[in-house]
């Protein structure tokens, strides 16, 4: 079997997006997103003698960046571990890997102990096949089904099969 050709632009494209998309941004999201709650929200409003809201409450507690970072983290880390794992467990990242599956050819391909087992599954068919115990339409559909398991077999996509 051919191993597929890449390349080196193509890689580098995929690493940057891989790199920007889940490691650069979210970085700089988490850093954006603490200086504008602390300068503009916390810092950025001014507080009467006589209000007691809650950002004139917690304001003494954060007197400076470092401290409500470590602050933020403490408390936000925590929190959006919880909402992570109900993202894993609540069937939503079932969900993305569905739509996933689905539109990936590369999904659709036998890898490893796959090949062994669709080997086998074919036999089998070939052998309930001789017994010629089915109607016509029933040994249509074996056939196709034997097709496709070739095509498999062969290194090829079940995106890329035509009947």
């Amino acid at each position: 079997m051919k191993k597929p050709s890449y390349s080196r632009i193509g890689k580098a494209w995929v690493y940057l997006r891989g790199g920007y998309s889940v490691y650069f941004s979210f970085i700089v999201g988490v850093g954006n997103s603490l200086m504008i709650a602390y300068f503009v929200v916390l810092t950025g409003t001014t507080c009467p003698l006589d209000d007691e809201g809650f950002l004139c409450t917690i304001r003494p507690f954060l007197p400076n960046f470092l401290i409500f970072t470590l602050v933020a983290i403490v408390i936000g880390a925590p929190l959006m571990m919880i909402v992570g794992r109900f993202h894993f467990k609540k069937q939503l990242f079932k969900s993305e890997m569905d739509v996933t599956w689905q539109n990936n050819p590369w999904y659709y391909k036998l890898i490893g102990h796959q090949r062994v087992q669709y080997e086998i599954f074919l036999q089998l068919l070939y052998e309930i096949k001789m017994q010629n115990k089915f109607d016509k339409t029933k040994t249509e559909r074996i056939e196709k089904l034997e097709k496709k398991i070739h095509f498999l077999l062969e290194g090829g996509s079940m995106n890329d099969f035509k009947e």
